[in-house]
Order: C-alpha cells, then sequence, then structure tokens
C-alpha cells in the first residue's frame, strides 16, 4: 500500500526592513551667545531623544571655531516587515 506524502512547509520567514533619514544643519552662532546655544541645544537634544523615531541626535561644537555649531540627527522614517511562505 501506497502511501502520500504531504510536503513538510518550511516555517514563514520575517523581514524586516529599517529606513533612515539622517539631518545635518551646521550654523554659525553670535560668539556672546555660544554658550546660551549650547544650553538651549542641550535641552533640545535631550527632547528630541524621547521621541519614537528618534535614534539619535547630537550637536558638536567647532574645534577652531567654537561658535560654529553643527546638529546631527537621525530618525526612522519607515519600518515595514515582509513575510514569505517558503
Amino acid at each position: 500500500m501506497s502511501r502520500s506524502r504531504t510536503p513538510r512547509r518550511r516555517p514563514a520567514t520575517l523581514a524586516y526592513a529599517l529606513v533612515v533619514a539622517a539631518r545635518v544643519v551646521r550654523y554659525q552662532v553670535e560668539p556672546e551667545e555660544t554658550e546660551t546655544v549650547l544650553g538651549l541645544l542641550g535641552e533640545m537634544a535631550a527632547a528630541t531623544r524621547t521621541e519614537e523615531a528618534n535614534i539619535s541626535c547630537d550637536f558638536f561644537q567647532g574645534v577652531e571655531d567654537p561658535a560654529q555649531i553643527v546638529i546631527l540627527e537621525r530618525r526612522t522614517i519607515q519600518t515595514f516587515e515582509v513575510t514569505a511562505d517558503a
């Protein structure tokens, strides 16, 4: 007696994709306002880091020109998953 076999299914495969956007902002502040701006940027960066889509938010002060500030922010702009049966 011949038995028919049902092919075994492999488990589904999940693939996650993450799309990231980076924003770089460079600006020059008035030298006498540098410390005030750095304090405010610290508050802004801390608040931005709590946002759901935020990956990182950092700011940097120029070495040669301390009044030059660069902000680097990375955010998730889209995530999705793909399911496929093999």
